[in-house]
């Protein structure tokens, strides 16, 4: 068993493979150099330079393309939403149920406000009056 990108920089020694794959066309060599530039990591299996070299050769790149695209897609953003809780949150901004609003989960109506319009929830204190003494 074979295990090549743990720990350390991936993307880096993905890179090096690709290049050093590149430079010498030598599967073995590719193995060796790599055990000399990390010594503390196990060489990457035949398969793996393989895989990461046609990737390169494919999509121009050998890094994850797949990041931030995993996970269950959030529905519950779209314009109509935007608008309703907009409007709403205009006519009484003290009112923040999501059920009374008429958009769904109170997740949705959250993230709605904080990352569609902008709107940071906050809670008013009640503080005493400031007096003439209290001002340096």
């Amino acid at each position: 068993m074979c295990f090549m990108f743990h720990g350390g920089s991936v993307n880096n020694q993905r890179v090096f493979v690709v290049t050093e794959n590149t430079r010498t066309q030598s599967l073995r060599v590719v193995q060796e150099s790599f055990r000399e530039r990390y010594p503390d990591r196990p060489p990457p299996a035949r398969s793996t330079i393989l895989r990461n070299v046609r990737k390169y050769q494919e999509a121009g790149t050998s890094l994850n393309l797949n990041k931030g695209n995993s996970g269950r897609r959030r529905t519950g953003r779209f314009e109509e939403n935007v608008k309703r809780v907009r409007t709403r949150l205009v006519e009484n901004p003290r009112d923040t149920s999501a059920r009374r609003n008429g958009i769904g989960p109170q997740a949705t109506f959250n993230r709605i406000t904080r990352l569609d319009l902008r709107w940071h929830p906050y809670q008013m204190r009640v503080r005493h009056k400031l007096l003439p003494g209290d001002m340096p």
